[in-house]
């Protein structure tokens, strides 16, 4: 159904803002709006307090927000309240019906698809007890009950946190919230601002609702297609524009239940003075430095910061209510940032005479030590004076690397940006030790599998007189280092103790991590078997052969058996539908490998993945490769029906026609018969067929970027069982594994050998060797003999990324041994956008080429040409410093300039030239590149330039 609704929001205090309120407007936000009539508003009737219906009108906080913004722009609003959430998703990325979604929480994967606002509503999680419940206990109980609610976001957290806990699904909120009140179960957590309107409305008198520092609270924003980038800025201009008070009196407007001391985002728990409260009223957010990679500390992960300090600084937020915004970068970008003061807190520091005199510094934030990490059989390493004349990493930057320098000259002292670079260089023979925190790197090389490094001994650095580490703040923060220092006063031991926990597994003692507590000794003792379900027929990864479980996930279940001392019994099924079944009728008690998603999240729990598999497209043998999924727009693709990936490639790819089929072979046989033109599977399990059945006939012509996770699924009315398999796939160390595979990839000839067996060693030969590359440089390599992808770059005929990838490792190794040097060109064009805007994609195309065939005329026969993607290219130049190869750029960019494109006024690019020096890593050089040609386009364009320490 469809509302249309006058858009003039009568309210005399915002038609005064308004008239009041002054906006600048850029040429391309007036072009939008003189295009843009009406927007096409998705929205829900029953989502108080955010958007529901009152009296026949749509109201709530979100609303008032989105009509602000059409009253001050002079726009009309249509409400669309058809079809499910899902569709909607789907919908606003074409303007289908919908162009705008009101309360959205942005995550990483829809920042790939959609634009965002800034957050215009954040209420924190709360706990909604009985009266008569201690909320302060709550969490202290052995046992509890909980409510949740499908895909609520903490339900995950929750039962990660607490899987002990009773989790017990009700259809929505008000549902969870009235079993409370009727003392069906202990508690249930959720958004204080839907709980607060529910309490109200239906006379809930039984419950109270609490504060809980616990959880980072949700931030919702508006949401649009990747095409209305003008929609966001000026949605954006209108909260910035905003009177700080109107938007408290929104608030305040749906929220009667909740009061000044519960309503801010973070609940104060510290004793501030006036000045401190104004400050943080002044300052309520906080930027802070994030690095990269110094794990488990401070790192980032897929746009996130993350680590103990990153846990622990936001816990200090928590309780004097501050919001920290993590500025990423290598620790030389951010510190150079936080000395130039675009950055107010850096963390966690090291500290030096010079860092004290500069900054103010918090009180003691947490303990390091310094140790020697070496490979376990550098016997000749034993004291810091064995290492006389040998070469030693370090942090850059750092002030122990400085003091490292001082006390033992005679080191060859190499500086890296980060732990995982510089452990990374002792695994493979680069250097001969590294000096750094023992936590750091333990934690690396348990995550990174370096088997062969250990950490030899201890560090005592004589000028280190201070080994803790800290939070700094400007000079002139004394208000912000007395808040922070009462913040991190106010931490309870149980707090910390949380801290360290989730953080120090990986360092613990393998006998200590993998003990088994109290109470899953007597689970397992009352436990006669385990009873397990799998997928019947995905070989190699598994099967069900005549009632045996056989392949790569048995014998891994095999050594869990073992581990856990209860026998795991198989469950036959015909189907993965089946088995999907069985498990949530509690007909079995596990699934052997299953991926999460929320529907099975209801009445499954899931370990951390044990194995990572990509998905690839076959097609028949006279297809092409395709290197962009979305080029197959239209086409028929099978998928087998019931895997969880299916759902996700829908939601990723809308233009492709999935069908389901009932199995692989199923889908494979269609597929051979041409009634479909390709269908999707994981890369193992593919090749196996191809080379049992297809040989000759199919091929995979394409790699998707989705990979799947695959862990073991228990059933979560049995919590334990997931506490006893996280720890049983944490027993299986690298030397098992690497048995379980040779074992697959091993051929043994014998008088009676089974083929069938020789058909799994072919396929899978190219999975091992994917997942070996993946782990070093995310590798794009696939096996020749299966001809799993294509080297060259469809539109221009030159080489592609994968190709490129394949290369560079070769020449990078070289190099490490010769030491012969070693240069790449990485080269973009300038304005390449207005070309497909103004003449269209297929001029555009035509310009690439041309750019190809230029380049490869200009270049010499040693230099490997490849297109990086998009209007982006790269240049490895072999036996080449970086003045030779800044010489071939400049001549390469005079030949791009001085071509008459046909139609196209001229062109012309921009370019990143760089070296590789000793000990450096693929990734730095091409960070290196990366940096000088954004300099190459911040200085005009149409240039080169050389990256220059």
């Amino acid at each position: 159904m469809k509302v249309i609704v006058s858009l003039f929001f009568i309210t005399a205090y915002f038609l005064g803002w308004l008239h009041a309120a002054t906006v600048e407007i850029s040429p391309q936000e007036q072009a939008w709006l003189d295009k843009t009539k009406t927007l096409h508003v998705r929205i829900t009737k029953d989502l108080p307090p955010y958007q529901f219906m009152h009296e026949n009108e749509y109201v709530g906080i979100s609303v008032e927000y989105i009509k602000f913004f059409a009253s001050m722009f002079n726009l009309k609003i249509e409400y669309e309240t058809e079809g499910s959430w899902a569709e909607a998703l789907e919908r606003v990325k074409t303007h289908d019906g919908i162009d705008v979604i009101l309360r959205l929480t942005p995550n990483s994967q829809l920042h790939q698809t959609m634009l965002f606002s800034k957050a215009y509503c954040a209420f924190p999680f709360s706990l909604l007890t009985s009266k008569t419940f201690p909320s302060e206990i709550f969490f202290n109980g052995s046992m509890r009950k909980i409510a949740v609610v499908p895909n609520y976001v903490i339900n995950e957290k929750l039962k990660h946190d607490f899987p002990h806990f009773t989790y017990i699904t009700y259809a929505n909120s008000l549902e969870a919230m009235r079993a409370v009140n009727e003392h069906n179960v202990d508690g249930f957590i959720g958004d204080i601002a839907i709980m607060s309107m529910f309490v109200k409305n239906y006379r809930l008198d039984n419950v109270k609702i609490s504060n809980l520092t616990r959880y980072a609270t949700e931030e919702q924003s508006v949401a649009t297609a990747k095409d209305w980038p003008e929609f966001i800025s000026l949605f954006n201009k209108m909260l910035d524009a905003m009177p700080q008070d109107l938007h408290v009196k929104i608030k305040r407007k749906y929220l009667p239940l909740v009061h000044e001391k519960t309503s801010p985002a973070n609940t104060q728990s510290v004793e501030l003075s006036e000045h401190e409260k104004m400050y943080i009223a002044t300052h309520p957010s906080i930027s802070v430095t994030n690095e990269l990679g110094w794990y488990p500390y401070d790192f980032n992960e897929e746009g996130e910061a993350k680590g103990f300090s990153v846990d622990y600084l936001k816990l200090l937020g928590k309780k004097v209510g501050l919001h920290f915004n993590f500025i990423s970068g290598t620790w030389p970008v951010v510190y150079e940032k936080f000395q130039n003061k675009e950055i107010q807190m850096a963390q966690p520091l090291i500290p030096s005479a010079e860092r004290r005199h500069h900054f103010r510094f918090s009180d003691k934030f947490i303990t390091m030590d310094l140790a020697l990490i070496t490979q376990t059989k550098r016997h000749d390493i034993s004291t810091m004076e064995t290492l006389k004349g040998k070469t030693v990493g370090a942090g850059k930057g750092w002030p122990t690397t400085q003091y490292l320098k001082e006390e033992y000259p005679e080191l060859n002292v190499v500086e890296y940006e980060t732990a995982k670079e510089m452990l990374e260089a002792i695994a493979y023979g680069l250097i001969d030790a590294g000096v750094d925190d023992a936590f750091t790197a333990h934690y690396i090389i348990e995550k990174e599998m370096l088997t062969n490094l250990h950490v030899a001994f201890k560090v005592a650095l004589k000028n280190l007189e201070d080994s803790n580490l800290y939070i700094v703040m400007q000079p002139e923060d004394e208000i912000l280092q007395g808040i922070i220092n009462k913040a991190l006063h106010s931490v309870t031991p149980d707090e910390l103790d949380a801290l360290k926990s989730k953080w120090s597994k990986s360092i613990m003692s393998k006998e200590l991590r993998l003990a088994f507590s109290l109470d899953e000794q007597i689970y397992l003792a009352q436990k006669n078997r385990i009873r397990m379900c799998i997928n019947p027929d995905q070989m190699p990864l598994e099967m069900n052969q005549n009632g045996k479980h056989v392949g790569i996930i048995a014998d891994y279940i095999a050594l869990m058996e073992t581990f856990l001392g209860v026998p795991i019994d198989l469950i036959p099924t015909r189907t993965w539908a089946e088995s999907l079944l069985k498990a949530k009728e509690r007909q079995c008690d596990i699934l052997s490998l299953s991926i999460a998603t929320p529907e099975r999240k209801a009445y499954l729990n899931f370990t951390h993945p044990y194995m990572q598999i990509p998905l690839v497209l076959v097609s028949g043998e006279d297809k092409v490769f395709y290197a962009d999924m979305n080029a197959l727009a239209g086409k028929s693709i099978g998928i087998t029906k019931g895997y969880a990936y299916g759902d996700i490639l829908r939601v990723h790819y809308p233009n492709l026609q999935f069908v389901d089929t009932p199995s692989d072979e199923e889908g494979l046989k269609q597929v051979a018969q041409k009634k479909l033109f390709g269908f999707i599977g994981t890369l193992p399990t593919m090749a196996y067929q191809i080379q049992k059945d297809y040989f000759g006939s199919l091929k995979i012509i394409s790699k998707l970027d989705e990979r799947i996770d695959l862990s073991i699924a228990t059933r979560n009315d049995e919590p334990l069982l997931l506490s006893l398999f996280e720890k049983a796939i944490d027993s299986i160390d690298a030397t098992q594994k690497q048995t379980v595979l040779n074992k697959w990839i091993s051929v043994n000839v014998e008088g009676h050998m089974d083929y069938t067996y020789v058909y799994m060693i072919s396929a899978f030969i190219g999975f091992i060797v994917f997942i070996v590359l993946i782990r070093q440089y995310q590798l794009h390599q696939y096996n020749a003999k299966l001809e799993i992808l294509s080297n060259t770059d469809k539109l221009t005929g030159i080489h592609n990324r994968l190709k490129l990838d394949d290369i560079l490792e070769q020449e990078k190794k070289l190099f490490d041994r010769y030491q012969s040097p070693l240069s790449i060109v990485l080269f973009d064009l300038d304005y390449f956008k207005n070309v497909n805007d103004n003449y269209g994609h297929k001029r555009g195309d035509e310009v690439l080429k041309s750019i190809a065939a230029i380049v490869m005329r200009a270049k010499r026969e040693s230099d490997v040409f490849g297109r990086w993607g998009g209007e982006e290219f790269l240049l490895i130049c072999r036996n080449t410093d970086k003045n030779g190869a800044k010489t071939l750029a400049e001549k390469l960019r005079e030949s791009i300039a001085a071509y008459r494109f046909p139609e196209v006024v001229s062109i012309t690019a921009s370019f990143g030239v760089a070296q590789f020096e000793k000990y450096d890593s693929i990734v730095k050089v091409f960070d290196k590149a990366d940096k000088a040609l954004y300099e190459a386009k911040a200085q005009g364009r149409n240039r080169v330039v050389a990256f220059d320490m």
